[in-house]
């Protein structure tokens, strides 16, 4: 069974809600779709070094987004 998880990004302090969500087979799956997020973002959004504060918070589909 699949469940619905969310991917929150806070970006210098700055909160983004995901609001659609994406269904994975497990926590560990959408711990390591997060991974591979940060991983993007850092790449396409970062390329010359420049300090950011990114962080992507999970969460399970009945939880509601985290006011930061």
């Amino acid at each position: 069974m699949m469940a619905r998880y969310y991917f929150d990004l806070v970006d210098n302090g700055t909160s983004y809600p995901d609001t659609e969500g994406t269904e994975l087979p497990s926590l560990g799956a959408a711990e390591d779709e997060a991974a591979k997020a940060l991983l993007e973002i850092a790449k396409d959004q970062m390329p010359e070094g420049n300090f950011r504060e990114v962080a992507l918070h999970v969460r399970a589909g009945a939880s509601k987004p985290h006011v930061w």
